[in-house]
């Protein structure tokens, strides 16, 4: 059923809305996301000399962020430029907001 709901929450939306918290409880992913956050846009360069994480690492976790939705792209040159999605993390935060 797509439409079933839990506490006025779409089903669907709040199974991705759990992923999406879940991953974020990895300490890269969230310091990333809030580097990120915080400078408004950011390359894989830039988080990987800011944080001091190795470029590999810094990339997964940005591409799961970015599959969850949380975080946007668009190409700079030979650059992609990583932004937060605020839509999506307003979302979560009312989802969340309403379990309470």
């Amino acid at each position: 059923m797509d439409d079933e709901k839990i506490c006025g929450i779409n089903k669907k939306n709040l199974e991705d809305s759990v992923k999406i918290l879940s991953a974020l409880l990895n300490n890269k992913s969230m310091a990333i996301l809030n580097l990120i956050h915080e400078k408004g846009e950011c390359s894989v360069t830039d988080v990987q000399e800011t944080l001091g994480i190795e470029q590999p690492v810094v990339s997964t976790y940005l591409n799961k962020l970015k599959r969850l939705g949380v975080l946007e792209s668009r190409k700079l040159g030979h650059f992609i430029i990583y932004k937060v999605c605020l839509k999506k993390v307003k979302y979560i935060n009312n989802a969340i907001s309403r379990l309470k």
